[in-house]
């Protein structure tokens, strides 16, 4: 494409691409299918017209094989991992087992039992924060409710945040509260055993 300088005085619009004024000075083409006027840099940069269905448009190569492949499609069925019969690729529930699935990914038996296992780790750890935060309120027992909460729940607390932030929340109370009552408790046996 021949190259033109807009001379000063002159004006030819918005450039396609970058939509700004070609100001006078600045180089500029004009495209041969739809005469829209373009910077010169921005035609180099885009590769061509910067005008949507122009034959002068560049040519984007698009891979053929989407992305993401679909797992499934309708009409499509898998094995269910306990009793094995065939249902829908798209059930979360087995029809004949009644097994329930969290997603509708086709899955082994190993994966499903993985998944069944992490599941009542989380539900354990969430039953234990509520317990030892439950336990951590009342003063006798807050001592032991202490040790538990600092060497067995809080290294476990990024596992027991996934839950919810209000399992978080417990476990710091726990400490928070069965350190105070720890400290009144230990403070008033001092107390009482200077003062006698």
């Amino acid at each position: 494409l021949p190259v033109k300088t807009l001379p000063s005085g002159g004006e030819v619009g918005l450039c396609q691409i970058c939509q700004t004024k070609v100001t006078p000075g600045e180089e500029y083409v004009e495209c041969l299918e739809c005469q829209q006027v373009h910077h010169s840099e921005c035609w180099a940069e885009v590769g061509g017209c910067g005008t949507y269905g122009c034959k002068q448009a560049p040519i984007i190569d698009k891979p053929n094989a989407p992305s993401a492949q679909p797992t499934s499609a309708w009409g499509d069925n898998k094995e269910c991992p306990i009793c094995r019969r065939t249902i829908k690729a798209v059930a979360l529930r087995c029809r004949y087992c009644k097994t329930d699935f969290e997603s509708a990914d086709p899955m082994s038996r190993r994966e499903l039992r993985a998944r069944r296992r992490a599941k009542q780790e989380v539900n354990q750890l969430k039953t234990v924060t509520v317990v030892v935060f439950i336990f951590s309120l009342f003063g006798c027992t807050s001592p032991f409710m202490l040790l538990a909460a600092a060497f067995y729940l809080y290294p476990k607390r990024e596992e027991i945040a996934r839950s919810g932030p209000l399992f978080a929340i417990l476990i710091y109370l726990s400490l928070a509260i069965s350190a105070l009552f720890t400290l009144l408790i230990g403070g008033a046996l001092i107390f009482q055993a200077v003062s006698s």
